[in-house]
């Protein structure tokens, strides 16, 4: 990968110290891309270049790449919205970027080249891909001139004739692979769903709701799995990076739901060695998470395992009922409050399942 010089500039006040308050009050502080920027690097071809004779005047389609890159730099930064923007960066020259036409010629005699000579491969897909990625990203952030790139590449896939050794299908996988890419950037909305202090609120949501007889829980409280946020990581030899795909709110939540299932199944209550104790920690716990999911806000989809870890207790109160009765057959159940005479007299509170057993007469 070529060198990267990554520059943070968080020019206005406000949003500096939104950044230095996050630091110290959040869980995890985020710099917005707004504020990063970079020249990019100069992609190398990662294959063997054939140039056509008098590149790219060799033809209209090659020819209208360099006139398109030269013309398009000469209105920049006012050639559209989002450069003008840039252009207010303190930062900003507009000499900075003067390679880019040039470099738009090359990358492109680098792009088709590869291409030819990887599509036949097993693992053309990826290797094709990643080498997009590369590409990409040698345009710097902000980009500069990559929105143009990506428009000859869109045209040349949908629109050359090709040799049969590159099917319309796998044009077709290669043109969806960058339309996803490049996706109007994150909404506000999406942003939301993959926020990281988010997914650690979520996070602690869960852990507080899981009852104290799930032995994991205290571990649970004092690690946060980042592991689980991520999709399987991805190296990209070219750029030589191993990206990381933060899930969405609602992926995560599928997977702490799966996890309340697993941590359930582990608990075998026909074998718990004390029982009273057992059914002491069932009832506190219904009562914790009736108080829990009514003061604390969750989501639909939250609310899915509040529904299993309710039913799971109510599950194992009926069980030690029905337990208790054919071990206790002249026990009475008065008010569903739990008594039980001891041999002395006295009675002592259970919990919900209250018995009263009857003393033999003297």
């Amino acid at each position: 990968m070529g060198s990267r010089n990554f520059n943070i500039d968080i020019s206005s006040i406000h949003d500096g110290n939104k950044f230095i308050n996050d630091l110290t009050t959040k869980n995890f502080a985020t710099i917005d891309g707004e504020y990063i920027w970079d020249l990019g690097f100069d992609a190398m071809p990662h294959c063997t270049v054939i140039m056509p004779e008098d590149y790219p005047n060799c033809c209209g389609f090659h020819k209208s790449i360099k006139e398109n890159a030269l013309e398009k730099f000469k209105k920049f930064p006012d050639c559209c919205d989002f450069h003008r923007k840039l252009a207010k960066k303190k930062w900003f020259k507009k000499e900075l970027y003067s390679h880019v036409p040039e470099k738009t010629v090359t990358q492109w005699s680098y792009l088709e080249c590869f291409m030819d000579e990887n599509i036949e491969k097993d693992d053309w897909f990826r290797e094709i891909t990643d080498y997009f990625d590369y590409v990409f990203d040698s345009f710097g952030t902000p980009t500069v001139g990559l929105g143009d790139f990506i428009g000859h590449m869109n045209h040349y896939l949908k629109n050359n004739d090709f040799k049969t050794n590159f099917p319309l299908w796998k044009r077709k996988l290669l043109i969806e692979f960058i339309d996803e890419r490049f996706k109007v950037e994150k909404s506000t909305e999406q942003k939301a769903k993959t926020d990281i202090n988010i997914l650690h609120g979520t996070y602690q949501r869960w852990v507080k709701a899981l009852p104290s007889v799930i032995k994991e829980k205290e571990k649970l409280e004092k690690i946060f799995p980042l592991g689980n946020l991520m999709h399987s990581p991805h190296y990209n030899r070219f750029t030589q990076l191993t990206k990381f795909k933060t899930r969405t709110n609602g992926e995560f939540v599928e997977i702490l739901i799966n996890t309340t299932k697993a941590f359930l199944l582990k608990i075998d209550s026909t074998k718990v060695a004390d029982v009273q104790k057992h059914q002491i920690e069932i009832i506190n716990e219904a009562h914790r998470i009736k108080q829990v999911s009514l003061l604390q806000v969750y989501s639909k989809k939250e609310l899915k395992y509040i529904k299993i870890l309710n039913v799971w207790l109510k599950n194992e109160k009926e069980y030690f009922q029905e337990l208790n009765s054919v071990l206790n057959p002249t026990s009475t159940v008065v008010n569903n409050i739990s008594i039980k005479t001891k041999g002395n007299g006295n009675i002592n509170n259970l919990g919900n399942d209250v018995t009263i057993q009857p003393q033999a007469k003297p």
